[in-house]
């Protein structure tokens, strides 16, 4: 573990790569975005399933319900947002904790950061 800590925490411009791509704004974008992804699918599926069916039965169209997409966006959302919280969010937060980058480090300590 100290072969590590002289690589990644004791070199300065590493320990600020590290202050900058660990930074809890940039993670919480990124996984924001890729939940957005997928709650997308799972609006458009509930616009094609249900709320289209409605209007197309007000123009005597008749159009089917489609309720098993609505189902398997929604199981593809919650297993998107476990995968992103099991693979991304706790390695990283883990990474923070070993090499010492928590919120109070950055502020007090480097005035330098980028954020």
């Amino acid at each position: 573990m100290s072969y590590i800590n002289k690589i990644f925490v004791d070199n300065e411009f590493m320990k600020n790569f590290y202050d900058v791509m660990l930074s809890p704004g940039l993670i919480n974008i990124a996984t924001g975005l890729t939940v957005a992804i997928s709650f997308t699918e799972v609006v458009g599926s509930i616009n094609n399933g249900v709320i289209l069916p409605i209007l197309s039965r007000l123009s005597k169209n008749k159009q089917p319900f489609k309720l098993t997409p609505i189902i398997s966006s929604i199981f593809m959302f919650i297993l998107v947002s476990l995968l992103v919280y099991t693979f991304i969010l706790l390695p990283i937060n883990k990474l923070r904790t070993s090499l010492n980058l928590n919120d109070e480090y950055n502020y007090q300590n480097n005035k330098n950061t980028l954020y």
